[in-house]
């Protein structure tokens, strides 16, 4: 999918196992907010309030919630 810059999108995994997406990104620099986004989800400190503050400091602007499934045997706990 092409999303151009500065439009408004959204991901979504409907499914109860992982998800794994490859972003292609240009320019570069988008990396790095999914870096530190994944860091934060993976090390238990994605907090809402967290990412929304990795979001300002991006210049992301939230659409959906953030969710968290709870731990189960497929989704580790992210």
């Amino acid at each position: 999918m092409h999303v151009p810059a500065g439009c408004p999108h959204a991901f979504y995994n409907p499914g109860n196992s992982t998800a794994k997406m490859l972003f292609m990104v240009t320019p570069a620099g988008h990396e790095r907010y999914l870096a530190e986004l994944t860091e934060l989800l993976t090390s238990g400190e994605g907090t809402p309030d967290n990412v929304a503050e990795l979001r300002i400091k991006h210049d992301i602007h939230q659409l959906t919630p953030l969710r968290n499934r709870p731990a189960g045997p497929h989704n580790h706990g992210h």
